[in-house]
């Protein structure tokens, strides 16, 4: 169940990436060609980034396609990594456990206060911070599966798993 609402989610920020792109060259053409921008594009481009960062990082990690420093998973042996990747996974699983429970404490601080950004948006805090405990979680669910999968491949004696195929 959480791979696919990953892969929701992953769809759903490939979509506001070219909404983004969309708006920035929608912004550029008004601001020198009109000399009249869009006030609140700026802003609207960076909360975009963060629902990128956060609505696509499950799917990558479940994919497998995360940013990785191999130096030391080279050195270990085709039998030793998936050892290595069950401790990663746990590691993973417990950082970004600790990051859900912190942003769902700061979303619902949020949604007490009822508060804004600025005046450039009036938009409320929380459209804007629900995507941290959602994507953090998934990734924390992601990282455990991952490490599951590498743990049940030590235990048998198998080479870790590989990047998932497209």
């Amino acid at each position: 169940m959480v791979r696919p609402i990953s892969k929701a989610l992953e769809l759903f920020s490939r979509v506001v990436l070219v909404a983004l792109v969309g708006l920035v060259c929608t912004n550029v053409v008004l601001r020198y060609v009109f000399d009249s921008p869009v006030v609140w594009a700026d802003q609207i481009t960076g909360y975009g980034m963060v629902y990128i960062t956060f609505l696509a990082a499950p799917w990558v990690l479940a994919r497998r396609r995360h940013i990785a420093v191999d130096l030391l998973q080279e050195s270990l042996g085709p039998q030793t990594r998936p050892l290595l990747g069950a401790v990663l996974g746990l590691v993973g699983f417990l950082y970004n456990a600790g990051f859900t429970w912190l942003a769902w404490s700061e979303l619902a601080r949020i949604l007490a206060r009822d508060s804004q950004f600025s005046d450039a948006i009036l938009v409320p805090q929380w459209t804007i911070y629900w995507v941290l405990p959602v994507g953090s979680g998934l990734m924390a669910l992601e990282f455990a599966l991952n490490g599951i999968e590498d743990l049940r491949a030590y235990l048998r004696g198998v080479p870790a798993p590989r990047v998932a195929a497209e």
